[in-house]
């Protein structure tokens, strides 16, 4: 039971981000008030991580060094904040946040704090977000449970794109670093697959094809090779695979939940979210061939850290 209720936990958080629902808000606020640290983002200067955590009581967008050091909230909001997604500037974060009623995408410039509303569709789901390499636009996924598919949007707002038409579920959309393919999880061919296509919704390719689920894939620095989860081990693993679906390989080998890598600037290290140390997810680091992995948050320990530090 314990099992199944991870394996649902993961593959909502994977595929749709944010869902206001009876499922959603148990899995946030709880399974026993648990604290976890999810979706791990990457800044541009390879020093700094932003991260979703509900140590505060709902979901926000928290800030640490590599090292896990120095974490703070961001955010500070009663509203659902998470799906964070980092500029390759690194002067903004993009996230799918709550705070208008529907779920809609929010820019927060990271020097000043200052946010602004990028999207004004109040959709029953949104999956997080993630930039084109010049900035200057953003994909995601937008719908409902059931149906989701991806669109694009300039960084004014002012321009909205739909890439897919899919009468079952597109999401979790990851753009390749030269910016021409936009890789994503579908679950169009039954299960949840990994797929790319060209950035204009064209040529779609199918790269992983098991009885499997599988998500979140995520372009190495140099487009060589895409991360992503795969459950065809029995548990939630984190794979890494060419970028034409070649030479997929477990990187984790671990009989917990491993999900939601995301690479170093240098594509040197892998960090990801794990439930490997208890109940509770952390973030986790590990170089980009699955050795030495190292925990980098710790729960309870962190949130009375946080509470000291703020009196």
């Amino acid at each position: 039971m314990k099992n199944n209720t991870f394996k649902i936990y993961f593959l909502i958080l994977t595929m749709l981000a944010i869902v206001i629902g009876n499922s959603i808000l148990v899995a946030q606020k709880g399974l026993n008030k648990t604290i976890r640290n999810l979706q791990p983002s990457w800044a541009a200067d390879g020093h700094k991580i932003a991260f979703v955590t509900n140590r505060d009581g709902m979901p926000e967008i928290y800030l640490m060094y590599k090292n896990g050091s120095h974490q703070r909230n961001l955010t500070n909001n009663t509203a659902l904040d998470m799906g964070v997604s980092w500029s390759h500037k690194g002067d903004e974060l993009a996230f799918v946040s709550n705070r208008d009623s529907g779920k809609d995408i929010d820019i927060m410039n990271t020097e000043n704090g200052e946010l602004r509303k990028l999207t004004n569709r109040g959709d029953l789901l949104m999956s997080p977000p993630a930039w084109s390499p010049d900035d200057t636009k953003l994909v995601f996924a937008a719908g409902t449970h059931r149906d989701a598919d991806l669109y694009t949007v300039d960084v004014r707002g002012e321009t909205l794109q739909r890439l897919t038409r899919n009468p079952t579920i597109d999401a979790a959309p990851s753009w390749s670093p030269d910016g021409s393919k936009i890789a994503f999880v579908s679950k169009r061919g039954g299960n949840l697959d990994i797929y790319v296509m060209k950035s204009d919704g064209l040529n779609l390719t199918r790269l992983t094809s098991t009885e499997a689920e599988e998500g979140w894939p995520r372009w190495s620095p140099d487009g060589s090779e895409i991360a992503f989860f795969s459950t065809r081990d029995g548990d939630f693993e984190i794979y890494i695979m060419k970028s034409n679906g070649t030479s997929q390989r477990n990187l984790t080998n671990n009989p917990a939940s491993d999900a939601g890598p995301a690479w170093s600037p240098d594509g040197r290290k892998i960090v990801f979210y794990s439930n490997r140390d208890g109940e509770g997810e952390e973030i986790y680091l590990m170089n980009s061939d699955g050795t030495n992995p190292v925990r980098l948050t710790n729960g309870a320990e962190d949130h009375t850290a946080m509470k000291h530090t703020m009196r």
